[in-house]
């Protein structure tokens, strides 16, 4: 069976944690979140390498870390984070769970951005990195493809972060109009977790993939 994996922050695993099953005596994640609904014309299995709050440093480490186990006939979807999200792997010695490591890693990113301009920053650092993960992967012959979770921060950013030898594999909403996923839910409230939490809701999940399972068909059957 095909495998489809998935990598990213909340927006990609889901806004919950996995749940144990008595049955299968260790826990496990609902597939109940947009990778396991996407419709592409035929059957995968979800690798589902993503987890809350993960910024770019720790998503490109868990890609890279995945290569070589990629092969042809596999897809994977790559989530960009939030552009403010840096993690500190190694001030994390110590503590217990994960909300005490995301603590920690905003008490640094604060003090690293108040050293530098954080978009403008980020953007050149995320590009470069970005970049160099997709010509890897695109390497291994695996299906790519690539989302952008940040706000549209004008043509001049969108230049910047957009040129590159990967443009065709960026997934975008509602029809391209929107690249970002910050911006699409914001103008999608029904959608939403909870009032003032754009998480997805089971709708919302169901929205993204569908929307993402025709851009990557429509993709697919381009290249072919």
């Amino acid at each position: 069976m095909k495998k489809v994996y998935v990598y990213g922050c909340s927006f990609t695993y889901g806004n919950h944690w996995p749940v144990r099953s008595k049955s299968k005596g260790k826990d496990y994640l609902p597939p109940n979140t947009w990778p396991y609904m996407l419709d592409l014309g035929f059957n995968y299995q979800v690798i589902n390498r993503s987890h809350q709050g993960l910024g770019w440093n720790e998503i490109m480490n868990i890609v890279l870390e995945d290569i070589p186990k990629f092969t042809p006939n596999d897809l994977c979807i790559i989530q960009v984070p939030y552009l403010h999200r840096l993690h500190f792997k190694y001030l994390t010695k110590g503590l217990h769970s994960k909300h005490d490591w995301i603590k920690r890693a905003e008490k640094g990113q604060k003090y690293f951005l108040e050293l530098i301009p954080p978009f403008d920053y980020s953007l050149a650092v995320w590009k470069k990195d970005m970049e160099m993960v997709l010509d890897i992967v695109s390497l291994t012959g695996i299906d790519y493809y690539w989302w952008f979770t940040d706000k549209d921060t004008g043509i001049e950013n969108r230049r910047k972060l957009l040129s590159g030898n990967h443009l065709d594999k960026f997934l975008t909403f509602q029809d391209r109009t929107i690249l970002g996923y910050d911006d699409w839910m914001k103008n999608n409230k029904d959608i939403w977790f909870m009032p003032n939490d754009y998480h997805q809701n089971d709708k919302g999940h169901k929205l993204q993939a569908e929307i993402f399972s025709g851009e990557i068909i429509k993709r697919r059957s381009k290249s072919k």
